[in-house]
């Protein structure tokens, strides 16, 4: 389970629906609790030595699932965190996805 700490610094994007947290591990998910994660869904792929951002096919297909995810949350009336890994370097595109 997420650490209490973890999920307390998690940013709020949408009031009491979707948060951003960074975590060491996914946690599972609970009946008003959901966790998702595209970390290993959508990955760069960088151009030489460059670092991101997404193409534009990748932003659309996290638009949908984003889309997708709140809706039934917003039915089931539960929490959604979009989350990632703790150590990956794409935390800044990651950040830029959930805006």
């Amino acid at each position: 389970m997420a650490d209490g700490e973890e999920l307390l610094n998690a940013a709020e994007f949408i009031k009491d629906r979707l948060y951003f947290a960074i975590l060491r591990h996914k946690p599972k998910n609970s009946a008003n609790t959901h966790y998702f994660s595209v970390d290993d869904e959508l990955v760069y792929e960088n151009f030489y030595a460059d670092f991101g951002p997404l193409n534009m096919a990748m932003l659309y297909r996290y638009c949908c699932k984003l889309n997708k995810k709140i809706k039934i949350s917003s039915i089931f009336g539960s929490l959604l965190y979009f989350i990632m890994d703790n150590h990956l370097a794409s935390k800044d595109t990651q950040r830029l996805l959930c805006c």
